[in-house]
């Protein structure tokens, strides 16, 4: 582990996304910038934390590099986009 604040990165990442528990979407915290971007390949949604800046990916696809206080509304934004994609509409039941 690379540093501490992970573990809290970690904790705010749960309570952010807990509107979006009934979707079936993988987010990834890895507390090391050496070993993180390969671990998190497999998740819909990435993050790796260095000393100051924390890297957030969608897939494969590095979607950019913020500090710790932007990178939750970078991580909103895109599972917003997972869980209810633009041009797509949902037919209300009957």
């Amino acid at each position: 582990m690379e540093n501490d604040r992970f573990i809290e990165l970690a904790e705010e990442v749960k309570a952010l996304t807990v509107y979006a528990e009934d979707h079936d979407v993988t987010i990834a915290v890895m507390g090391c910038r050496v070993n993180g971007p390969g671990e998190t390949d497999d998740a819909d949604l990435g993050l790796w934390c260095g000393p100051s800046t924390v890297n957030l990916k969608r897939g494969p696809q590095t979607v950019g590099t913020y500090s710790y206080d932007e990178v939750l509304g970078a991580l909103k934004q895109e599972l917003d986009r997972i869980i209810d994609p633009p041009g797509v509409t949902i037919a209300p039941h009957e």
